[in-house]
């Protein structure tokens, strides 16, 4: 056992022990930078599985501290950009393909893209309108996981196509299903708690700014009352290890000071990475293994007190 993992291992005994009030020697976060700038650049040195090219990495870059590997990654990030297919966009609303999100969805990025770049998009934007218009239960229905309905409710806002409250009648929704921590188990809880954490990332824009925590009571209770829950458990698996760091990072992006629980969980994290730097079982870059990586390290990073970079949708080169 290297002597990082035996320093991880003893303060979480310490904490079980002892009370985490009581803990009077925290894990320096020099360590806590070392396991995730680690994780950084096992991302950075793997071929990337469709759909993580680059979104990762974009988030990464606006949100480092590190001037001279923001620099690194700028660098790579533009190179797939201009390696980057581009999405058709001209679809023909009255086929079928289109009628399924995960397939609108890559058009919406694009034509997202083309309005940030100042190119034209509002042709192809109009018709993907009429498309909503045409067939919206049909792509958003009922059984739809929210955290994905809340995503694409962000994304249609931003390109100012579909309903106009859809996004936000989305987080009322959200907001409404709380009942639901009180039964900690189940996929049906989990996806919950995947939707909660996609309200403070979309509405910080994905990392375009810290948020006013007085506005997200709602959200920092529930994150408490969850991480609690964690914290009893000797073991986190891999969809659990997902969440705790994606919670860890909202508490961030809502300025929330560390406090005995996000400490533990945070060792937690750190006693799960490969001696390779990343998070999750096997040896392939499967995407639950690229996603659980780039969480768990985004959890322990410590971020730069001013977020980089424009917005999201946009190439590297329109806001550098």
């Amino acid at each position: 056992m290297n002597k990082i993992r035996l320093l991880i291992l003893i303060s979480i005994l310490a904490v079980t022990c002892c009370g985490a009030g009581k803990l009077e020697t925290p894990l320096p976060d020099a360590l806590e930078q070392a396991s995730a700038l680690k994780g950084v650049r096992w991302l950075m040195g793997r071929d990337m599985p469709p759909g993580f090219e680059l979104l990762p990495f974009r988030k990464i870059y606006r949100v480092i501290p590190d001037q001279d590997l923001a620099d690194d990654l700028a660098e790579m990030i533009e190179k797939r950009e201009r390696q980057a297919r581009r999405v058709d966009t001209s679809i023909y609303i009255h086929g079928g393909k289109y009628l399924n999100w995960y397939n609108l969805r890559p058009v919406v990025a694009e034509l997202l893209r083309r309005k940030c770049a100042g190119e034209r998009y509002e042709r192809d934007a109009e018709e993907v309108n009429k498309l909503l218009e045409m067939n919206w239960s049909r792509l958003f229905p009922e059984r739809m996981i929210l955290s994905q309905k809340l995503v694409a409710g962000y994304l249609l806002k931003e390109l100012e196509v579909g309903r106009r409250d859809f996004y936000e009648t989305t987080i009322a929704r959200i907001r409404m299903g709380a009942d639901i921590l009180d039964k900690p188990s189940g996929y049906e809880y989990l996806f919950y708690l995947y939707a909660l954490t996609h309200v403070v990332f979309t509405q910080s824009g994905y990392y375009d700014e810290y948020l006013d925590p007085s506005r997200f009571a709602f959200e920092i209770s529930c994150f408490d009352k969850i991480l609690k829950g964690f914290a009893s458990s000797e073991v986190l698996h891999e969809r659990e290890m997902d969440i705790v760091s994606e919670i860890l990072i909202c508490l961030k992006l809502l300025r929330q000071p560390s406090r005995p629980v996000t400490e533990m969980m945070r060792r937690k994290l750190m006693t799960f990475q490969n001696h390779d730097g990343s998070w999750g079982q096997g040896k392939e870059t499967t995407s639950r293994r690229v996603h659980l990586t780039f969480v768990a390290a985004m959890a322990l990073l410590d971020f730069a007190p001013v977020f980089r970079g424009g917005e999201i949708h946009c190439d590297m080169k329109d806001y550098r």
